[in-house]
């Protein structure tokens, strides 16, 4: 579902796009659970189409959790955690939030 919601995402198919990874995290949650790097990368590509879409709040909510899983799994200084302390910089900065963003 993730390479589905890809392509849509590609093509702007934003909610299409948020449809196939919500199954992909669904399963992610089941097999993997819910604290694996699969599940945060999911969590990661939700959060950029909600981005994408201007629903910021969303966005960082999925950054969050992606977030979370990075830094219990693969640690603070791994470049996965990095980027996604980017993105989430980078969400900020839209919301003129340049504090946080700095953070």
């Amino acid at each position: 579902y993730n390479n589905m919601a890809g392509v849509c995402q590609e093509q702007g198919r934003c909610d299409e796009a948020l449809e196939h990874y919500g199954r992909a995290l669904a399963i992610f949650n089941a097999t993997v659970g819910e604290n694996h790097s699969s599940t945060a990368i999911t969590h990661n590509n939700m959060a950029t189409v909600h981005e994408l879409q201007g629903r910021y709040d969303n966005a960082l909510e999925h950054y969050d959790k992606a977030l979370a899983i990075f830094k219990a799994t693969l640690g603070e200084k791994h470049p996965s955690t990095g980027s996604t302390y980017n993105n989430m910089a980078g969400v900020y900065e839209k919301q003129v939030r340049y504090e946080e963003a700095l953070e």
